[in-house]
């Protein structure tokens, strides 16, 4: 973006940033500020007046985004759902709320493989550059978007559990029991760096399904 975030956002030069502007500016910020889709999404799914899709957009308990000066005389927080556009000020009010309501990624392995390839990969092609004495990514590499591929637990006793993300229209029910643990163990051997370590603990596994656990060593 070029120029102050309200002058950007008001395309039709009216002092105001209606559903359509505000809808579409934030998908288009999407491209560099990834967790803007889901706001953008949420007001292209909505067609109730702009201040009901940005409160179900941008807040959590019911709190509205942005602070009004005379609008809202009885409350701090103004209620958007009067209004059908709201003034540049107020947009940049609501990107700072955006802004201050973003989440880290959980702590996982799933996250930390898909984070750590996706360094890998701007290193490797040469796609960032120092800035400062640090190292930045250029203008034109694409964000880091995480891509949630479910969740697969063991729970004992040949037992997992295991989470299906939906896909498209497809939403599975989570699988319980001996066929997610059957699936827990083939994902750990495949899981493996080597070939080595696949044949190892595939035969581990083995071994401890025909003997048991081995406690010599304890």
């Amino acid at each position: 973006m070029h120029g102050p975030p309200g002058e950007y956002a008001d395309l039709n030069g009216d002092g105001k940033v209606d559903l359509v502007e505000l809808a579409r500016v934030l998908r288009a910020a999407s491209k560099r500020y990834p967790h803007l889709a889901e706001h953008a999404a949420h007001l292209e799914a909505k067609n109730s007046r702009l201040g009901q899709a940005v409160c179900s957009a941008a807040t959590a308990g019911g709190s509205a985004p942005c602070q009004l000066k005379a609008s809202c005389p009885a409350s701090k927080t103004c209620d958007l759902q009067a209004h059908d556009a709201m003034s540049c000020e107020e947009f940049k009010a609501l990107l700072e709320k955006i802004d201050s309501k973003l989440r880290g990624l959980l702590a996982t392995a799933q996250v930390a493989k898909q984070q750590g390839e996706f360094l890998a990969g701007v290193l490797a092609s040469g796609r960032w550059e120092a800035r400062s004495g640090q190292l930045a990514m250029k203008p034109q590499q694409p964000p880091f978007k995480y891509f949630h591929k479910g969740s697969l637990a063991y729970v004992g006793s040949d037992n997992a559990v295991m989470d299906i993300p939906r896909v498209g229209p497809l939403a599975l029910p989570p699988l319980l029991g001996g066929q997610a643990g059957l699936l827990w163990r083939s994902y750990e051997v495949y899981a493996q760096i080597s070939w080595g370590k696949k044949l190892r603990v595939a035969g581990e596994f083995l071994r401890t399904k025909l003997f048991g656990r081995n406690f010599s060593n304890f």
